[in-house]
């Protein structure tokens, strides 16, 4: 009788070991995607601001 308790809380404790750890997992995931997102719009705006500046200054010359 014990020993099936303790095998069940064994179980019980490595299945919610393992669902913290996806979670954990997915939230870092999560986090390093919207950091490479943000990032990758922060370029894209330099971009645009560099063009825009390039068209003003190219405009002053004509």
């Amino acid at each position: 009788m014990d020993n099936s308790y303790t095998l069940l809380i064994s179980i019980l404790s490595g299945l919610f070991g393992a669902l913290i750890s996806a979670f954990l997992s997915f939230k870092v995931r999560v986090i390093a995607q919207n950091k490479i997102k943000k990032d990758l719009e922060h370029r894209i705006a330099y971009v645009y601001v560099y063009q825009l500046s390039f068209l003003v200054a190219a405009n002053a010359w004509l």
